[in-house]
């Protein structure tokens, strides 16, 4: 599966930073780890939440994704 989003006309100067998208894993702790241990922003470290167990990271191009745990419960 190939996703795609092209914030960016050729004409323009500075992406799109209002997307915002969510995806939900089976274990949000390790996938946040390899992401540190990566080099990649972590924005929110998991926390439970009213909307699950819950991280906010940065793309390459400075948006924000959520990640949310699909095992942990809500808040």
């Amino acid at each position: 599966m190939v996703f795609e989003i092209y914030p960016l006309t050729k004409e323009g100067v500075k992406p799109d930073d209002t997307l915002r998208l969510g995806f939900t894993i089976d274990d949000l702790d390790a996938v946040i780890g390899k992401l540190k241990n990566s080099g990649r922003k972590i924005i929110k470290d998991p926390a439970l939440t009213e909307w699950g167990y819950v991280s906010i990271i940065e793309d390459l191009d400075g948006r924000k994704i959520e990640l949310k745990d699909s095992h942990k419960i809500r808040g």
